[in-house]
């Protein structure tokens, strides 16, 4: 039979033997038997590390579950999931286990590593999305704003100043522009015209921009400027994040090479002592 990847459950050689006939030895996936060197305890079943489809309440659309565990067999997964916890100590127990099969362990480690960092690169889309959407309200603040002041009442009537938000190739763009209202040569209504506002500091435009700006614009300017550098900086820290992921993903490829060309010690050499690190 043709076995599946390896996971830190696979402990001994005999731990596809589902029966148990060593005892204290043999480890299944579903936790029969027992490890000496856990004390004795039960192993706990690990959920699928594989990206789990879920569809979404009221939708048809599926979001995606990210588990980092993997495990595969015949059998259906058990439906209780093992802590962070127990999957760190897992990992490090079996770390120092004797007749495993370390070269799928190591495989199976190098996967789970890539997952990871994938998983950040998707997970990290979706967080720019919900800086749009964050961003989105601000603007629609500010714009009721705008409207509520559109009459003779409101002195400096009308407000000239506007912002938007646009996300485009990974791209968030939180920028402000300035409306002209040029009357029509038919004279009925008028002609908006409006010009970009480039921003000149990193996270937020300099209060010279909007020298412009009506009485009553100004604190409204100041406060959706302030939530729109919050956003311009967590923006900036998830890039950073990204261009990290970018690092280590090759950083992951030259350890992978790295360990898959060391060469076994040769019969009879000794082993290092399981006291050192």
């Amino acid at each position: 039979m043709e076995r599946g990847p390896f996971s830190p459950c696979e402990l001994f050689h005999g731990a596809w033997e589902r029966s148990g006939k060593v005892p204290n030895q043999v480890v299944t996936w579903t936790g029969i038997g027992k490890v000496p060197w856990l004390g004795g305890r039960n192993l706990p079943p690990p959920p699928p590390l594989c990206p789990k489809r879920t569809k979404a309440h009221g939708s048809s659309k599926h979001s995606t579950d990210y588990d980092c565990w993997q495990i595969h067999s015949e059998e259906p997964a058990m439906s209780k999931r093992m802590t962070h916890q127990e999957i760190c100590e897992e990992w490090e127990a079996v770390s120092r286990a004797k007749n495993v099969n370390h070269q799928r362990g190591t495989k199976a480690a190098i996967t789970q590593c890539r997952q990871f960092l994938t998983a950040i690169h998707q997970q990290a889309d979706v967080e720019q999305a919900r800086y749009r959407y964050l961003a989105q309200r601000l603007c629609d603040h500010f714009w009721s704003h705008n409207v509520a002041h559109r009459t003779d009442k409101t002195p400096g009537y009308p407000g000239h100043f506007g912002c938007r938000v646009r996300l485009r190739k990974r791209k968030l763009e939180l920028s402000w522009y300035y409306n002209r209202f040029v009357p029509k040569k038919s004279g009925e209504g008028r002609s908006v015209f409006s010009e970009y506002i480039r921003k000149e500091g990193r996270f937020r435009y300099h209060k010279p921009a909007f020298t412009r700006a009506q009485d009553w614009e100004q604190p409204l300017i100041t406060e959706t400027e302030d939530g729109f550098e919050m956003l311009r900086r967590l923006n900036a820290n998830q890039a950073e994040l990204c261009r990290i992921v970018r690092k280590s993903e090759r950083l992951l490829r030259d350890l992978e090479e790295h360990l898959g060309g060391l060469k076994e010690a040769a019969s009879g050499s000794a082993s290092p002592s399981s006291e050192e690190g």
